[in-house]
């Protein structure tokens, strides 16, 4: 049996508030899960998550709603997707 990279919701949290920072090159100040599940694919399962984060670059703050989904397995990240929010 393979060991999976991504074993609780809080791994694919954490590493996708990693990849905010390092592609939002800023530090998230806070966040907020909207959802985070497990679904399973025939090529193995996928965490989709679903955040609502504040980004400080600098002295500003910006609020981004972010999307993305995980290889359970690998820990490669599919999708990522940052909206800036309203």
């Amino acid at each position: 049996m393979v060991e999976a990279a991504i074993s609780s919701w809080e791994d694919a949290k954490n590493i996708i508030l990693k990849e905010i920072e390092k592609r939002l090159n800023g530090d998230v100040e806070d966040c907020w899960v909207d959802s985070i599940r497990l679904e399973q694919h025939m090529d193995g399962d996928i965490w989709i998550v679903r955040l609502k984060t504040i980004l400080k670059k600098g002295f500003s703050k910006k609020g981004y709603l972010v999307s993305a989904k995980v290889d359970s397995i690998s820990g490669e990240i599919k999708e990522f997707e940052a909206k800036p929010a309203r």
